[in-house]
């Protein structure tokens, strides 16, 4: 039985905290490991993790530290995905193509996923037992990954279901959030790099694929970094470019029917996004990035700065902000003040 606690320097720091800041902070690393820390995944109230460089991740109860770990040989965990059952899914971003199952209980790895030169993107669950993740384009095509075991295996989508790609078209993995699983076999995954920003979209599980165009802006850096779809129709996708962070024309769109037709919803936001996030009827939204981070009470009409600091990840969960960033820099902010 774990049980749960806050240690005293936690509480007190959040008691002093409540008193001077509008969002009292539960919880705050300025630096540490995991490195760079962009997966970021929060399952319940008292169970939250983060993956970064060197392989290196951690889980969280409540706000304090569960355990870490270390795979070696790993570049750069760039997702991150715990199950009911408390095991941890991993995603190597890099010249590695690898996704990982840990089992705290026994303190054991699983390779659940390996091919090399394969750059993974992104990762997501409909449920405990079924997920996708997808990677940078191999031999013209989208690499395109499934699970229906809770990660025990993956297998690739055949290669003739995946439709063609365009010079240039790849996936970022600035967050690992370039691919959202929605309801009942509905997936979104978002690209970038080449003349047009795509969305690739399946309503059974991957079987069958359309992809359309967004408006999205779209070069070698700019793309769609990052979405939010809280049905299975409407949604947000936002992004810019890592490279001119500052640029902000058509960074942000929302859709109300799976992509067909767009809005623009970039006004009030300061330039490039890696993350976005909120709350279940996306009434809320989060938004971060390197010009900061940005919440919207209008599902993108206007946004308002909610603060200057940037991280590279955002999650929502029940009153919740949590974010990660540079050099291990974590923080979980009580929001409650905005849902009144």
């Amino acid at each position: 039985m774990i049980l749960k606690q806050v240690s005293f320097s936690v509480i007190l720091f959040f008691l002093l905290n409540s008193c001077n800041s509008k969002y009292p902070i539960l919880f705050e690393k300025e630096s540490g490991l995991p490195k760079h820390p962009r997966g970021l995944y929060v399952l319940n109230d008292s169970s939250w993790a983060t993956s970064g460089y060197d392989g290196v991740f951690e889980v969280y109860s409540e706000f304090s530290k569960k355990y870490s770990y270390s795979i070696e040989g790993m570049e750069d965990l760039r997702d991150i995905q715990l199950l009911e059952d408390g095991s941890a899914v991993l995603m190597n971003s890099g010249n590695l193509g690898r996704i990982w199952r840990y089992f705290p209980e026994n303190d054991s790895l699983a390779l659940t996923y390996k091919k090399d030169s394969v750059f993974l993107d992104g990762m997501d669950f409909w449920n405990n037992q079924f997920g996708m993740a997808f990677g940078d384009p191999v031999n013209g095509k989208l690499t395109i990954l499934r699970t229906e075991d809770s990660s025990q295996t993956w297998k690739s989508l055949d290669y003739n279901l995946i439709p063609d790609g365009l010079e240039g078209e790849a996936g970022f993995a600035a967050s690992g959030s370039g691919i959202n699983c929605v309801g009942y076999g509905t997936v979104y995954i978002g690209t970038g790099g080449g003349k047009i920003s795509r969305l690739y979209t399946s309503k059974d599980f991957g079987l069958n694929w359309d992809v359309k165009n967004t408006p999205m802006k779209s070069d070698t850096s700019y793309g769609i970094y990052s979405m939010y779809f809280w049905s299975e129709n409407e949604g947000v996708i936002i992004g810019g470019s890592y490279k001119y962070p500052s640029l902000k024309d058509s960074i942000c769109f929302y859709t109300q029917d799976a992509g067909d037709t767009w809005q623009e919803r970039t006004n009030g936001l300061g330039g490039y996004c890696s993350s976005i996030h909120g709350s279940e009827n996306g009434d809320l939204l989060i938004a971060t990035g390197r010009t900061g981070t940005y919440i919207t009470r209008d599902k993108g009409v206007s946004w308002q700065e909610f603060s200057d600091d940037q991280f590279y990840s955002v999650r929502y969960h029940n009153r919740k902000a949590y974010f990660s960033g540079r050099n291990g820099q974590l923080k979980v902010l009580d929001i409650t003040a905005l849902e009144k």
